[in-house]
């Protein structure tokens, strides 16, 4: 609001003075007063001629003043896109600001996917737990049965002798009067991915029994737990040959380790 305005505010509409409402007049005839002011030069100038007339001559001037600007037609694409404009405008959807109770409700999501993934940890570590356990429970196992063959007084111990693929392999076959026994081999070759070493068990009428397959250990000494269909002393021998990874139901390789019982 204007200065004069605000003056004239303090006063009715006929204590305007011709000095204020002078310098209101030129806002007056543009239209750019507020609804407020233009009543209150309306009134004033109902009631004073002078200033009536000089808003008369204002008139003119401000009409002149909005055909400045030359007008130019705009161009066809112009028009047409911005015919198209409501066409394509799609209306605004409001967006609610989000309640106190919904960011409370985000939290307690978090919270669940957080105790959720925690509990899945906890499973996943109690399994690795688990499988690490079972492990070395089997490990155990095997070194305690090694111990009581190594020290039964009943126990037999036969050197395997080396074939010429294995030259410089050196092998114990110990075994009890049951049927579990156990190889230590040291010095084998290694093998490709897809091939492994299988025990033969070598019954008197030449048939062989699977004795297991076994891959070397690196430069350490290779353990094979022997399992035998039959108690040893059916068995007058055996040998080692070179199979497939998962083994074959006979020789079908080259020979590297052979003894007799």
């Amino acid at each position: 609001m204007t200065d004069a305005l605000r003056h004239s505010n303090q006063h009715d509409a006929q204590t305007l003075s011709c000095e204020e409402c002078a310098f209101l007049l030129p806002l007056f005839v543009m239209g750019t007063l507020t609804q407020e002011e233009q009543g209150t030069v309306e009134r004033h100038l109902e009631e004073c001629k002078a200033c009536r007339a000089e808003a008369q001559r204002y008139a003119p001037v401000a009409e002149a003043l909005l055909y400045q600007v030359p007008l130019v037609r705009a161009p066809e694409s112009v028009r047409q896109k911005v015919a198209r404009i409501p066409e394509q405008a799609e209306p605004l959807k409001p967006r609610p600001f989000p309640s106190r109770q919904l960011r409370l409700f985000s939290w307690k999501e978090a919270w669940a996917v957080a105790a959720t993934l925690a509990l899945l940890l906890l499973a996943a570590w109690n399994v690795y737990l688990l499988t690490r356990w079972q492990t070395a429970q089997r490990q155990l196992a095997a070194q305690q049965e090694i111990i009581r063959l190594l020290t039964n007084p009943e126990l037999h111990a036969v050197p395997l002798q080396p074939d010429e693929p294995a030259r410089g392999a050196r092998a114990v076959l110990y075994y009890l009067d049951e049927q579990t026994g156990l190889l230590i081999v040291e010095g084998l070759p290694p093998l490709d991915p897809n091939r492994a070493y299988q025990l033969w068990l070598i019954r008197p009428d030449g048939k062989r029994d699977n004795g297991g397959v076994f891959r070397p250990a690196g430069d350490q000494p290779t353990v094979h737990t022997v399992v035998t269909p039959a108690p040893w002393h059916i068995y007058t021998g055996v040998g080692v040959t070179i199979e497939p990874a998962t083994g074959s139901p006979g020789p079908t390789g080259p020979r590297v380790l052979h003894g007799g019982l």
